[in-house]
């Protein structure tokens, strides 16, 4: 779950560069990485006790929604011309710290 904080945490540093494709294609690494670690929590939440399973349920269904969104955005900068894209950044930082916010509770909760 450490390596879940830090992946989380990393947020500040997807700065646009020049590059929409490298750009790109670091946010895609990240997200897939989350997507592993909440596939996880989820395997990981078979062995928890039933009341608590179902809050721990929960919890991860709002992550899941973050993480939908977080990848949402990451599609419309991939959609987006070559002088929109960068524009778009502000849109993955905020969904980014959405699910950051959501994993690090999830974790803090059912550790």
């Amino acid at each position: 779950m450490d390596r879940m904080f830090e992946e989380t945490s990393t947020v500040e540093t997807f700065k646009p560069g020049i590059n929409k494709d490298k750009y790109i294609q670091e946010l895609d690494i990240k997200i897939e990485q989350l997507e592993t670690m909440i596939n996880d929590m989820k395997d990981k939440s078979k062995n928890l006790e039933n009341g608590v399973r179902a809050e721990f349920e929960k919890d991860i269904k709002k992550v899941q929604l973050s993480y939908d969104e977080a990848k949402s955005k990451i599609n419309e900068i991939r959609q987006s011309g070559e002088e929109a894209w960068q524009e778009l950044h502000e849109g993955v930082i905020n969904a980014w710290k959405d699910l950051a916010d959501g994993v690090k509770s999830a974790i803090t909760k059912f550790q």
